[in-house]
């Protein structure tokens, strides 16, 4: 388990869950990532276009790294327990812990879809981000067209708040983008 001083992770966390561990991705993890992203399915509501090559896996995983290490945010690796495969990523960025905020950003290999790991993910990581990380707010950006990924939210107890119009140029192009919300007395509140 981690451990927090001061509000601050000084090591990475791993999170088991019935099926699922969410782990610090690693080098070992660049073809399974590189598999993920670069699928068009995947990407069409993640603000990229696909991956061409594997070096783009390696550098994400550099990224994510540093994201920890500079406190801005965290990002697992959604590892299957029962053969160690790895299906996504879950997990904060745009992290502020002087306002204890964050939001919350997820991906899972289609194949997996509708079998629930993605709501035993983001559970896991919603709590760890309440308890450990201090955070009050959870905030998550979704395509309105993105119908999936809003009603898992909605299900988790998030609330749209609104529609951010041309908010981030993805794919060379300005996209609207809802803006979903998740407080800790909320999150409390759903026992």
């Amino acid at each position: 388990m981690s451990t927090v001083h001061e509000g601050l992770l000084l090591e990475f966390p791993v999170l088991e869950t019935a099926r699922l561990r969410l782990r610090e991705l690693t080098s070992g993890d660049a073809e399974a990532l590189f598999r993920l992203f670069a699928s068009e399915e995947l990407m069409k509501y993640y603000g990229r276009y696909p991956m061409s090559e594997i070096i783009e896996a390696e550098e994400m995983i550099e990224r994510h790294r540093l994201l920890f290490e500079e406190l801005r945010g965290i990002r697992w690796g959604l590892e299957l327990k029962e053969n160690g495969q790895l299906i996504g990523t879950a997990g904060f960025h745009a992290w502020v812990p002087h306002y204890n905020r964050a939001e919350i950003g997820y991906e899972l290999d289609s194949v997996y879809h509708g079998q629930g790991l993605a709501k035993e993910a983001l559970t896991a990581a919603i709590q760890y981000a309440f308890e450990a990380m201090g955070l009050n707010r959870i905030g998550a950006l979704v395509y309105p067209e993105n119908e999936a990924s809003a009603g898992l939210l909605l299900r988790l107890g998030f609330e749209l708040e609104g529609l951010l119009k041309q908010y981030a140029l993805f794919r060379d192009r300005y996209q609207d983008l809802n803006m979903y919300a998740l407080l800790r007395e909320q999150w409390e509140r759903r026992g």
